[in-house]
């Protein structure tokens, strides 16, 4: 049922990087939740169970960002409803039977730095995406540099994902076996 399950999330990252080829924005699929709902169906179709818990975590890192990112631009796509909500409920549908690994954290944030160092090799800088190129709109005056604002981004999401993990990683939530 697990890896059938898998296929949700592959159908989310799908119909988006459908909706985008249509549009000609094909370099938005790279955006981190996507990209996790790829991971995450990779990860379950797979067995892969760190691959499921780093894109957990990363999508529920998203569930703030998302809506910040819609009132900035006016922009919403429905097949992002899929990308950032749909496959973080199959995650968290199943992550309490695979638990929370220890370095789950550790090892979301290493994704983070390759998926953004991978989107700022392969992106156009004007796109800026998973903010691998400049400085947030709006954060300019804080960070008048881009090393600045990396910096406050990566130690950011290291301490984001940390916290993220240990809630996730409570008997409260995660009923399964964990294992490293």
């Amino acid at each position: 049922m697990r890896r059938l399950l898998g296929l949700l999330p592959l159908v989310f990252f799908g119909a988006r990087l459908m909706q985008l080829a249509s549009e000609g924005e094909v370099a938005h699929i790279l955006w981190m939740c996507h990209v996790s709902n790829l991971l995450l169906a990779l990860g379950l179709l797979l067995g892969q169970r760190e691959w499921v818990r780093v894109s957990v975590l990363w999508l529920l890192l998203g569930v703030p960002l998302w809506p910040i990112e819609i009132v900035r631009t006016g922009v919403i796509a429905w097949t992002s409803i899929g990308t950032h909500y749909m496959g973080l409920a199959v995650g968290l549908l199943l992550l309490p039977q695979m638990g929370m690994g220890k370095r789950s954290w550790l090892y979301a944030w290493i994704w983070f730095l390759g998926l953004q160092q991978a989107t700022r090799l392969f992106t156009p800088a004007a796109l800026n995406i998973n903010l691998a190129h400049a400085v947030y709109p709006g954060w300019e005056k804080l960070f008048p540099a881009y090393w600045q604002y990396w910096l406050f981004t990566a130690t950011g999401s290291l301490l984001a994902l940390w916290l993220a993990a240990q809630a996730l990683g409570t008997k409260w939530f995660v009923r399964g076996k964990k294992d490293e």
